[in-house]
This record gives structure tokens, C-alpha cells and sequence, in this order.
């Protein structure tokens, strides 16, 4: 996915439109029906579809709690699409798309630094209760998880982290706490490497940060459909109004 020639490009779609628009892609593409992702959104991202269908109950299926941000957003009900190639859909909204960028390594932040993230207004109105609550099924994968990485900190400082960086694409444009430049802007950008991100499907696909224009993503370990280099991020950019995008193909 280097570069936009290789980005993939998402739209969101009303439960009540979806049938009607993946009949109408079945005869585009001429195929008997669009693959689903089954067990986490980010399988979209896998370049190996063409065009790919997330419908709401796959963010539930294997990361439970990460998805209550999908859960309390307005985009709960809809349903994500991801293609290789920009379609026109006209009943498609907060499309976006999604490449790859070479940057500086993410900024080294202080605990105090990002802890302060966490008594924001904007990450306190927005952050759901169950996301605070491991479950006990993930408490011996996380353990494991640090073990193997050499890191020695407990849980309640991993969460805190992967909370840290979600407040990050909450905040105003001119409140984060870090950025990159790219193409002479300083846009946003995750706060830790990899190691240290969950559920970066929240900000690729505009769960979170929907007011960001553009943001620099890093993936989290759960992402292997499109792995990122140590100085490389998710370019993540988001269209007002895509019909004034450069779209490459109109199928709808």
C-alpha cells in the first residue's frame, strides 16, 4: 500500500442501502457475492480484496472491548466498505482513504505527558467505561504479549497507554500532543510505536478523529494484513465530500 496508488479507500453505508449497493458492485466487479470480513475490521485492509464488506457485528467478533468505541459512535449501525480502487457511491458517507507514508519516529513522550491526555474533556466525555475493563481472556495474552517484548510494566500502565493514544486523535486539531510533517503540514500522529497501540481500526477507518482531516496511524500488533515498517504510518484522510475526490473508477 505505498503511496495512493495502492490506497484503499473506505465508505460508510446505511444499514438500509447496503443490499442495493453490494448487488450493484456484485455486477460491477462480476463476482456472485463481495467478500465479508469475519473476525476484525482490519481484515479490509488486506490488499488481496478488491472490495471488501465489514458489516457492525465483525468489530464485536474477536477485539470485544476495543469495540465499545465502535459501539457508543454514531457509526454503530453502519455498515464499512474498503476497495483497492476509489468507486463513486453515492449513498456512502465519511469516506476516507488510507496509504502508507514514510516519517520520523513517533515523538518520545513522557508518562506525565500523555497521562494528562487522559483528564481531557474530550477523551473523558468520549471514552466508553468498558473499555477500561480488561477481560480475563486478554489478561494472560497482554502479559504474554510484554513478556515477549522485553517490556516490563503491569497492565494498568499498557492501558493507559493504549488510552493515551486514542485521546490523542480525540483532542482539537491544535491541542495534540504530537505530530509529523507531511507534504509541509504538521498533521497528527500516534503517540508509541506498534508495541503500544490498540485497536487502531478506530482511527484508520474515522471512528475516532472524524474532525481530523489528516492523521498519521501507527498499526497495532493485531494488524498483519498490511504491516507497517518501523518509519512507516497509516496516512489517513478523510473526505467531506468525496463525490470532489479524485475517484478513479464510478460504479453506483
Amino acid at each position: 500500500m505505498p503511496g495512493h496508488s495502492q490506497a484503499k479507500f473506505f465508505y460508510w453505508v446505511d444499514a438500509n442501502h447496503v443490499e442495493a449497493i453490494l448487488d450493484k458492485l456484485n455486477s460491477w466487479l462480476q463476482v456472485q457475492s463481495i467478500p465479508r470480513a469475519r473476525q476484525r475490521p482490519c481484515e479490509a485492509l488486506n490488499p488481496a480484496f478488491p472490495v471488501i464488506h465489514v458489516p457492525p457485528d465483525v468489530w464485536n467478533a474477536t477485539c470485544y472491548r476495543q469495540a465499545s468505541w465502535f459501539r457508543t459512535s454514531d457509526l454503530k449501525d453502519k455498515h464499512l466498505l474498503v476497495s483497492n480502487t476509489a468507486l463513486s457511491i453515492s449513498l456512502a458517507i465519511l469516506s476516507g482513504r488510507i496509504s502508507k507514508i514514510t516519517g520520523p519516529s513517533v515523538p518520545i513522550i513522557s508518562r506525565s505527558q500523555y497521562i494528562s491526555l487522559l483528564k481531557t474533556p474530550a477523551f473523558i466525555k468520549r471514552a466508553p467505561p468498558e473499555w477500561f475493563h480488561l477481560l480475563d481472556r486478554e489478561i494472560p495474552v497482554f502479559k504474554a504479549f510484554l513478556d515477549r517484548i522485553g517490556v516490563h510494566i503491569d497492565l494498568d500502565e499498557f492501558l493507559e497507554k493504549h488510552s493515551a493514544n486514542h485521546a490523542q486523535f480525540l483532542q482539537p486539531l491544535g491541542s495534540v500532543l504530537a505530530t509529523i510533517e507531511h507534504e509541509d503540514r504538521q498533521i497528527p500522529c500516534s503517540l508509541f510505536p506498534s508495541s503500544f497501540i490498540c485497536s487502531a481500526c478506530m482511527e484508520l477507518f474515522g471512528v475516532l478523529g472524524s474532525h481530523l482531516q489528516k492523521k498519521a496511524v501507527k498499526n497495532c500488533p493485531g494488524l498483519k494484513y498490511a504491516p507497517l515498517g518501523p518509519d512507516e504510518y497509516f496516512l489517513v484522510e478523510l473526505f467531506k465530500d468525496y463525490k470532489n475526490s479524485e475517484c478513479q473508477a464510478e460504479c453506483i
